[in-house]
């Protein structure tokens, strides 16, 4: 009973605490022409985010109706419900464990028109290391990806494996939305490694467009 109760309740508490904060925010948008395209296009896309960013993207992308892969685990449970408080759509299932189905239900939500959001490092690190698994659902359900980072100029840094940051009260927040990369789907096949390098090597691209923004 204890137990439902607080996964009833933490949830409705986590949301009301980040909504508090993050209405403090000062808010940006660098390449938010990026999504207005596709969606004139009727296309859905993948928001790729380090796992660092979950608690600020998650609220900065609330009510959106996006797809989210949360793990089996316990604390995946605790991440679901949040993402449906959040009016997003939690599939469960990581790359550690149910993966091949929950990655199935990410590609038939987004071939029905839906669009998601991944950490593609997530949900264990190491940290801002892709795995393919987004990858391959770009590349099946041809929805291209979207990297997508979170700065600020004062934050707090967790002692978790992701180092998750969250911004202080009042804080000048950007969020910048990269060039969406499309996987061929045979090229993913035959060189998953070296497209791997490239969406690290675009994301963090983005990181460091960011980064200038928020120091200049």
């Amino acid at each position: 009973m204890m137990q439902d109760f607080k996964f009833w309740f933490y949830p409705i508490l986590y949301k009301w605490v980040v909504m508090l904060l993050m209405a403090t925010y000062r808010v940006e948008y660098i390449g938010r022409e990026q999504v207005d395209r596709l969606k004139s296009n009727a296309e859905g896309w993948i928001y790729s985010s380090w796992h660092e960013n979950v608690v600020v993207s998650q609220w900065a992308e609330r009510n959106q109706g996006l797809v989210m892969m949360s793990s089996d685990s316990k604390d995946g449970e605790f991440s679901a419900r949040v993402m449906v408080r959040m009016g997003n759509f939690p599939v469960r299932g990581s790359s550690s464990h149910g993966g091949m189905k929950a990655a199935r239900a990410v590609i038939q939500a987004l071939k029905s028109g839906s669009s998601a959001g991944m950490t593609p490092d997530g949900p264990r690190g190491p940290a801002r290391k892709a795995k393919p698994g987004m990858l391959f659902i770009s590349a099946v359900s041809n929805c291209p990806i979207i990297p997508y980072h979170v700065v600020s100029d004062r934050y707090w840094s967790l002692t978790s494996w992701d180092k998750q940051r969250i911004p202080k009260p009042f804080s000048r927040v950007i969020i910048c939305i990269g060039e969406p990369l499309r996987i061929d789907k045979q090229r993913f096949k035959q060189d998953e490694a070296g497209l791997i390098v490239e969406v690290e090597e675009a994301m963090q691209q983005n990181v460091e467009r960011a980064e200038e923004a928020i120091s200049a």
